[in-house]
């Protein structure tokens, strides 16, 4: 005959069940919340495809077209003229105009760029330029064209750099104070997260956005969405 098990024992294999069972529940929750998250994330992906372009933008105006046709011709203009200008003459100090020119652009390493060209053109002109003085004198002046070359270009460098993170905190300055702004009044966590999503996501100029709040070490609710429908599984 099969023994029948006592109330302590049944007891206790209920408890050790409970126990095996458990971690399986909590990890199926895990598993459902870890869903959720990639979803959202993989809806919010698309906005995400050139962060350092988008954020530049937010800083920056765009560079009119013009500045980078001045910069192109101007440079082939003097190189063309250094070459049919003789050796000794200093014609390189006109590259220090296109590299002027930098300011105007958006990009820190234009200046360097254009450093780089106008060395290398002062080169080929050192090597192809109709005779003049003694070589050794021109090599000594090309040289220290170069160095006043790059000089200026990391003294250009240096001022993009400058005023672009001067945009910046100026950018986030006016974002907090608006975020201030929408936060006045008597709310509920649900008002608060509803408005700073809002406010976020039109600021940044993102489709949709959610935004989050912890529970406790496992659950996170959602108290705020923008443009993300109430069905949706990040919500």
């Amino acid at each position: 005959p099969t023994p029948v098990p006592t109330a302590p024992a049944a007891s206790a294999v209920g408890g050790i069940s409970r126990r095996l069972v458990e971690p399986f529940g909590r990890l199926a929750h895990f598993s459902r919340h870890a869903k959720n998250q990639a979803e959202a994330r993989a809806l919010l992906k698309p906005r995400q495809a050139n962060p350092n372009s988008d954020m530049r933008k937010r800083f920056e105006k765009e560079t009119h077209d013009g500045w980078y046709v001045f910069i192109a011709a101007s440079m082939l203009a003097i190189f063309v003229v250094d070459l049919q200008t003789r050796v000794g003459v200093a014609t390189w100090l006109f590259y220090l105009i296109p590299l002027g020119a930098c300011i105007f652009l958006t990009r820190p390493g234009a200046p360097l760029v254009v450093a780089g060209l106008s060395t290398l053109l002062i080169v080929i002109d050192y090597y192809f330029s109709p005779i003049g003085e003694s070589a050794d004198i021109a090599m000594v002046n090309r040289s220290f064209a170069t160095v006043v070359i790059w000089a200026f270009a990391a003294q250009t460098r240096f001022a993009i750099l400058t005023r672009q993170n001067l945009r910046k905190q100026d950018w986030i300055r006016v974002a907090q104070t608006s975020l201030a702004q929408q936060m006045l009044g008597e709310l509920t966590l649900q008002d608060v997260g509803e408005r700073i999503t809002k406010f976020v996501s039109e600021y940044l100029g993102a489709s949709v956005g959610a935004l989050y709040a912890r529970q406790d070490s496992d659950v996170a609710l959602c108290i705020g969405g923008y443009a993300l429908p109430a069905a949706h599984p990040a919500r």
